[in-house]
């Protein structure tokens, strides 16, 4: 049974609140990252997460649900877009989890939603056990459409070295290559996001998701003409493949935006050889560690097995929840 509670709206000028919904927060995320530290190890955890929670939530907006008088979880959201409402960061206190208050919240929160006229609702959370109590909470207030999205993480001294397909050449992208990087973009998204629009149906996809593979397409390039590091697979000097790369030296961690590979050249080895060539890159940088996130869309069984096969098998799996309101 659901005890009584109050939920209120705390904003910034509340900043009495605020190291209360910060110490809910870590209390509620160290089993997460804990479950994080399991999949990846204690090394790569550290070089992704280590002192996440100094900051974690110091700052929550929105909704806080009192129980006799003390703050025992929060609610957040955004508008993502018009007539979009975007469930953020919740968590109930572990000390009070159980007892239906995660689900009040979220059912607070969708009246707010309905009130203010939003047509629909998302929400991104982890699709490991330890966000299982979240998931179910979610699908009982009516969020149960849902896309998958992840993170794969390597150490990079124990990845494989695979010889490029013949004929295949490295090298980076210019400026002059954005129309290329968006032809590029563009094939090897639009099947992925029709797919996600046959998975959440044309009213659902419309709100969220419009012009999705132009959009992700245009990021690419702009990443091109602004001359961050694009690299290119070529075959017959033609681009056919690219890799969107960035490091954080501190961290000694390597990160991958994306990889792309035009549909009629996919299984044949391109976007593995890319992950290779970057690789050498990072540790010719000193690093030791990479991350690829595959986003929303993305998580197919061949970018899992091209994941795999490049030695990124740390897989952290999570997802979106979609409903109509």
């Amino acid at each position: 049974m659901t005890p009584a509670l109050n939920i209120r709206f705390s904003g910034a000028e509340d900043t009495a609140d605020k190291p209360v919904l910060h110490e809910i927060a870590v209390a509620a995320w160290t089993p997460i990252m804990e479950r994080y530290r399991m999949i990846v190890g204690d090394d790569l955890w550290g070089a992704v997460w280590e002192g996440w929670q100094d900051n974690w939530l110091r700052n929550v907006n929105g909704y806080v649900t009192e129980m006799d008088g003390d703050i025992v979880g929060f609610a957040t959201y955004a508008e993502s877009r018009e007539g979009v409402a975007e469930i953020g960061a919740n968590a109930v206190h572990p000390e009070h989890q159980g007892f239906g208050i995660g689900t009040a919240q979220m059912r607070h929160l969708v009246g707010v939603f309905r009130r203010r006229g939003y047509r629909c609702a998302w929400v991104h959370t982890g699709a490991d056990p330890a966000h299982g109590p979240a998931r179910a909470e979610y699908r009982r207030i009516g969020l149960k459409k849902s896309i998958r999205s992840a993170g794969y993480y390597c150490r990079l001294r124990e990845v494989p070295s695979l010889p490029p397909p013949a004929g295949v050449t490295h090298r980076w992208a210019t400026p002059g290559d954005s129309a290329r990087v968006r032809e590029i973009a563009y094939g090897a998204w639009e099947p992925l996001y029709q797919a996600v629009e046959g998975a959440l149906g044309d009213e659902l996809y419309g709100l969220t998701h419009p012009g999705a593979t132009d959009r992700r397409a245009d990021e690419f390039a702009g990443a091109t003409e602004n001359g961050d590091p694009v690299l290119l697979a070529e075959t017959a000097g033609r681009p056919v493949a690219f890799a969107c790369l960035d490091g954080d030296e501190t961290r000694k961690l390597g990160k991958l935006r994306t990889v792309a590979v035009l549909p009629e050249f996919q299984g044949e080895g391109i976007g593995s050889t890319l992950c290779m060539e970057v690789f050498r890159l990072f540790r010719e940088r000193g690093l030791e560690y990479a991350v690829l996130w595959v986003k929303q869309a993305e998580v197919t069984p061949e970018s899992r097995g091209m994941c795999w096969k490049v030695g990124m098998y740390h897989e952290v799996l999570s997802t979106n929840y979609y409903m109509m309101l």
